[in-house]
Protein backbone atom coordinates (compact mmCIF):
# COMPACT_ATOMS: atom_id res chain seq x y z
CA UNK A 1 0.00 0.00 0.00
CA UNK A 2 1.02 3.79 -1.01
CA UNK A 3 1.02 6.22 1.21
CA UNK A 4 1.84 9.96 0.11
CA UNK A 5 2.47 12.30 2.79
CA UNK A 6 3.65 15.72 2.05
CA UNK A 7 5.16 15.06 -1.07
CA UNK A 8 6.82 11.55 0.22
CA UNK A 9 5.82 8.16 -0.59
CA UNK A 10 5.86 5.41 1.96
CA UNK A 11 5.19 1.90 0.80
CA UNK A 12 3.41 -0.07 4.22
CA UNK A 13 2.82 -3.66 3.75
CA UNK A 14 -1.23 -4.84 3.62
CA UNK A 15 -2.35 -7.41 6.26
CA UNK A 16 -2.76 -9.37 3.17
CA UNK A 17 0.99 -9.04 2.02
CA UNK A 18 1.69 -10.07 5.95
CA UNK A 19 -0.04 -13.06 5.72
CA UNK A 20 1.14 -14.30 2.14
CA UNK A 21 4.30 -14.02 3.96
CA UNK A 22 3.40 -15.76 6.97
CA UNK A 23 2.59 -18.94 4.07
CA UNK A 24 5.83 -18.18 2.62
CA UNK A 25 7.84 -18.27 5.44
CA UNK A 26 6.03 -21.64 6.89
CA UNK A 27 6.27 -23.37 3.72
CA UNK A 28 10.24 -22.37 3.73
CA UNK A 29 10.75 -23.70 7.44
CA UNK A 30 8.70 -27.25 6.49
CA UNK A 31 10.78 -27.24 3.33
CA UNK A 32 11.90 -31.09 4.60
CA UNK A 33 8.58 -32.15 4.90
CA UNK A 34 6.89 -34.10 2.26
CA UNK A 35 4.52 -31.36 0.19
CA UNK A 36 1.28 -32.80 1.02
CA UNK A 37 2.56 -32.26 5.00
CA UNK A 38 3.54 -28.97 4.22
CA UNK A 39 1.01 -27.81 1.68
CA UNK A 40 -1.44 -29.11 4.57
CA UNK A 41 0.16 -27.10 7.06
CA UNK A 42 1.02 -23.78 5.24
CA UNK A 43 -3.32 -23.92 4.67
CA UNK A 44 -3.57 -24.51 7.88
CA UNK A 45 -1.28 -21.60 9.32
CA UNK A 46 -2.48 -19.23 6.80
CA UNK A 47 -6.25 -19.64 7.16
CA UNK A 48 -5.87 -18.88 11.08
CA UNK A 49 -3.66 -15.69 10.06
CA UNK A 50 -6.32 -14.82 8.01
CA UNK A 51 -9.01 -14.89 10.86
CA UNK A 52 -6.83 -12.84 12.94
CA UNK A 53 -6.32 -10.38 10.56
CA UNK A 54 -10.38 -10.23 10.00
CA UNK A 55 -11.76 -10.91 12.94
CA UNK A 56 -9.27 -10.06 16.16
CA UNK A 57 -10.43 -7.58 18.37
CA UNK A 58 -6.82 -5.70 19.00
CA UNK A 59 -8.24 -2.92 20.93
CA UNK A 60 -6.51 -3.78 23.73
CA UNK A 61 -3.22 -4.40 24.35
CA UNK A 62 -3.28 -8.42 24.88
CA UNK A 63 -2.77 -8.68 20.49
CA UNK A 64 -3.32 -11.66 18.88
CA UNK A 65 -1.13 -14.83 18.53
CA UNK A 66 -0.09 -17.14 15.82
CA UNK A 67 2.25 -20.68 16.40
CA UNK A 68 3.61 -23.48 14.72
CA UNK A 69 5.23 -26.41 16.78
CA UNK A 70 5.98 -29.76 15.66
CA UNK A 71 6.69 -31.88 18.83
CA UNK A 72 7.33 -35.64 18.14
CA UNK A 73 5.13 -36.88 15.03
CA UNK A 74 2.21 -34.18 15.94
CA UNK A 75 1.94 -30.46 14.03
CA UNK A 76 0.36 -28.36 16.43
CA UNK A 77 -0.99 -24.83 14.83
CA UNK A 78 -2.08 -22.52 17.48
CA UNK A 79 -3.95 -19.22 17.45
CA UNK A 80 -4.88 -16.84 20.48
CA UNK A 81 -6.95 -13.29 19.97
CA UNK A 82 -9.14 -11.05 21.33
CA UNK A 83 -12.88 -11.53 19.87
CA UNK A 84 -15.66 -8.68 18.87
CA UNK A 85 -18.23 -10.52 20.75
CA UNK A 86 -19.14 -13.49 22.63
CA UNK A 87 -21.48 -14.39 19.57
CA UNK A 88 -18.84 -15.19 17.41
CA UNK A 89 -17.03 -16.89 19.64
CA UNK A 90 -19.73 -19.14 20.29
CA UNK A 91 -20.18 -19.65 15.91
CA UNK A 92 -16.76 -20.87 15.96
CA UNK A 93 -17.17 -23.22 18.86
CA UNK A 94 -20.33 -24.71 17.10
CA UNK A 95 -17.89 -25.13 14.09
CA UNK A 96 -15.45 -26.54 15.65
CA UNK A 97 -17.91 -29.08 17.67
CA UNK A 98 -19.89 -30.03 14.33
CA UNK A 99 -16.42 -30.83 12.59
CA UNK A 100 -15.39 -33.11 15.61
CA UNK A 101 -18.23 -34.89 15.75
CA UNK A 102 -19.12 -35.48 12.31
CA UNK A 103 -17.17 -38.42 10.22
CA UNK A 104 -16.48 -36.77 7.21
CA UNK A 105 -15.23 -32.75 7.29
CA UNK A 106 -15.40 -32.62 3.50
CA UNK A 107 -19.43 -32.76 3.61
CA UNK A 108 -19.46 -30.11 5.87
CA UNK A 109 -16.87 -28.35 4.01
CA UNK A 110 -19.08 -28.42 0.59
CA UNK A 111 -22.07 -27.13 2.87
CA UNK A 112 -19.89 -23.72 4.02
CA UNK A 113 -18.83 -23.33 0.45
CA UNK A 114 -22.38 -23.18 -0.77
CA UNK A 115 -23.56 -20.93 2.44
CA UNK A 116 -20.79 -18.85 1.75
CA UNK A 117 -22.82 -17.17 -0.94
CA UNK A 118 -25.99 -16.84 1.13
CA UNK A 119 -24.14 -16.37 4.27
CA UNK A 120 -22.73 -12.60 5.73
CA UNK A 121 -19.39 -11.75 5.45
CA UNK A 122 -17.45 -14.64 8.48
CA UNK A 123 -20.53 -16.25 8.99
CA UNK A 124 -20.03 -20.04 7.00
CA UNK A 125 -16.99 -20.60 8.94
CA UNK A 126 -15.34 -21.83 5.91
CA UNK A 127 -12.15 -21.96 6.87
CA UNK A 128 -12.46 -24.04 9.67
CA UNK A 129 -14.16 -27.18 7.29
CA UNK A 130 -11.27 -26.31 4.81
CA UNK A 131 -8.59 -26.87 7.55
CA UNK A 132 -10.31 -30.17 8.83
CA UNK A 133 -11.15 -31.48 4.96
CA UNK A 134 -8.16 -30.20 3.24
CA UNK A 135 -5.51 -29.83 5.72
CA UNK A 136 -6.23 -32.86 7.57
CA UNK A 137 -6.76 -30.85 10.90
CA UNK A 138 -7.81 -31.65 14.00
CA UNK A 139 -9.50 -28.77 15.51
CA UNK A 140 -10.39 -27.41 19.08
CA UNK A 141 -11.06 -23.91 20.72
CA UNK A 142 -11.13 -22.87 24.30
CA UNK A 143 -12.97 -19.29 25.36
CA UNK A 144 -11.89 -17.38 27.82
CA UNK A 145 -12.46 -14.70 30.05
CA UNK A 146 -12.00 -11.38 28.27
CA UNK A 147 -13.34 -12.87 25.10
CA UNK A 148 -10.14 -14.61 24.63
CA UNK A 149 -10.60 -17.40 21.75
CA UNK A 150 -7.79 -20.12 21.48
CA UNK A 151 -8.00 -22.60 18.65
CA UNK A 152 -5.78 -25.42 18.37
CA UNK A 153 -5.08 -27.37 15.19
CA UNK A 154 -3.17 -30.61 14.91
CA UNK A 155 -2.17 -33.32 13.37
CA UNK A 156 -0.05 -36.45 13.11
CA UNK A 157 3.07 -36.36 10.65
CA UNK A 158 2.67 -40.37 9.76
CA UNK A 159 -0.38 -41.89 9.38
Amino acid sequence: MQVVIAGQSYEFPTVWDIVRDIRKRTEKQLASLPAELRDATALTVTELAENLAKYADNSDESGSHLELNIIGNRIHVYSENRVDSDERATRVLTALERIASHTDPTELYAEAIRNAFTLGAGESQQGFYRIAAVGGFSLTAKYEPQRRLKIFAERNMRP
